[in-house]
């Protein structure tokens, strides 16, 4: 307890089991539940809505078995599942303080089993938390709350920005929407008429190895996954330029393809296809195309192989693509990396929020910032 000793006056050290003690939640299978009101609480959150509940809200929820570490806030009555731990009494205090507190203890750091994570109650009962007076609770509590507000109205919003985007490249990507300066006819062309395959191997020793993701595009080996699966020798690896496209042809299908913008220039696997749009394609134009449901909902017509199915160079260029005059692709590449740009700045003052929350919520917690 000496990490305690310099508490606030009014403050005390408590077990927990003493303050939010947690049991077990209440098996109900999938075919047992009947459509109701009230919320079914899983390990990983609010999944269902059955018309029965088993405990009074508030409520707080953790994950016992398979999803450890996140913690469920409910207003109203619930029914908290077998894979959950939910608290049983709040013994007077504040049950969104509460919640607060299981946030801020970490609880994935509990999780024990080499298969499906387990928390074992006993283990969290045993943890010593200090705890303020109730008055000091609720204020605590209405501050994080705030900042919760916040973080909920970011990712709304920007959920709501990712749908206007959405709507806005399939009306530009099929001329329903037009900029009233431009008049010409779109053409049907095929891709390959406009597309150049790259070969290009990594003769220079370039060590920047990269993979294709369908969430991030171009990420470094490293950053996705914490370490590098790359061959001792990567003289065979392909070199990808900026402004080059690049894709797996047996990931395309989940939209694993990406412009490389963030780096010069880098390496991928010798299994990727790399290759460039020529004159007359703006390579955002095409970007964006590659993201819609024009290219994505047609995509499967194309694919070969009865196990796993793929996209081979040879079959991209047949792909037919309605295309405006190179300006007014530029237009629609310029309005939509606009958006682009929106979004990115609404993700940076998400985490941004984040971090704040977390930074106050350990200090509001620990009483080395008081109200």
């Amino acid at each position: 307890m000496s990490e305690f000793k310099n508490l606030p006056s009014g403050w005390k050290v408590v077990r927990l089991d003493k303050v939010a003690p947690l049991q077990r939640g209440y098996d109900l299978p999938t075919n047992n539940i009947k459509e109701g009101l009230y919320p079914v609480v899983y390990s990983n959150g609010i999944l269902r809505f059955h018309n029965e509940f088993k405990a009074k809200g508030p409520g707080v929820i953790t994950g016992r078995s398979g999803t450890i570490g996140k913690v469920v806030y409910v207003e109203e009555d619930y029914w908290p599942h077998n894979t959950s731990l939910w608290v049983t009494n709040f013994y007077d205090n504040n049950p969104k303080f509460i919640y607060y507190m299981y946030i801020n203890l970490n609880l994935a750091r509990f999780s024990a089993g080499s298969g499906v994570p387990t928390l074992n109650r006993n283990d969290i009962h045993a943890q010593t938390i200090p705890l303020p007076p109730l008055d000091e609770q609720e204020k605590i509590a209405e501050i994080l709350s705030t900042w919760d507000e916040a973080i909920n109205l970011t990712i709304n919003l920007i959920e709501s920005k990712k749908h206007f985007k959405k709507a806005l490249m399939q009306n530009l990507l099929t001329a329903k929407i037009r900029f009233s300066q431009f008049k010409d006819e779109w053409k049907e062309i095929k891709l390959g008429d406009f597309l150049e395959e790259k070969s290009e191997r990594n003769t220079k020793n370039i060590d920047l190895i990269l993979s294709v993701t369908n969430k991030f595009g171009f990420v470094t080996q490293v950053e996705y996954f914490d370490k590098s699966v790359a061959s001792d020798n990567t003289a065979n690896y392909k070199i990808v330029r900026k402004g080059n496209f690049a894709y797996n042809p047996s990931r395309i299908n989940v939209g694993s393809i990406a412009l490389l913008e963030s780096y010069e220039i880098g390496i991928l696997s010798p299994m990727y296809v790399v290759f460039e749009c020529l004159k007359n394609l703006d390579n955002r134009f095409l970007k964006f195309w590659f993201q819609s449901h024009i290219f994505m909902g047609n995509l499967p017509k194309y694919l070969a192989g009865s196990v796993r199915e793929s996209l081979n160079f040879n079959d991209m260029k047949t792909i037919s693509i309605k295309l405006p005059n190179l300006k007014e692709q530029q237009k629609i590449a310029e309005v939509l990396t606009a958006c682009d740009d929106e979004i990115n700045l609404l993700n940076l003052k998400l985490e941004n929020l984040k971090k704040q929350k977390q930074g106050l919520m350990q200090k509001l917690l620990s009483g080395k910032v008081r109200i």
